[in-house]
């Protein structure tokens, strides 16, 4: 509900609203939309004050949620940590994020 009138789909989203909704941190997802260039390396607003278009980012949203570490994927593909290593040096596999951080890939 907005102004009283039901709303069916999301047109904005702050980093707050984001954050609940995915269940990441603000901080650690205010600096995955920054590398995705959600906002600008230079933005100083609050997390509730940082909007952005919910319909347009959705999709990096749902990406962002479901990204695994590395434990999870060498387990999921039968890899050890250094075949992992192996296969984003090689290109096989990319990192999402170059963030030193995060969860990769």
């Amino acid at each position: 509900m907005v102004l009283g009138q039901e709303v069916q789909v999301r047109q904005v989203h702050s980093l707050l609203t984001a954050s609940e909704e995915t269940g990441i941190t603000t901080a650690l997802l205010d600096s995955l939309l920054t590398e995705a260039g959600v906002f600008r390396q230079d933005e100083t607003r609050s997390p509730s004050g940082k909007i952005f278009d919910a319909e347009v980012h959705a999709g990096l949203l749902h990406e962002i949620a479901t990204r695994v570490g590395p434990n999870a994927m060498c387990e999921a593909i039968g890899a050890t940590l250094s075949e992992f290593r192996a296969l984003v040096e090689e290109g096989v596999l990319e990192l999402r994020s170059r963030l030193p951080k995060i969860k990769n890939p």
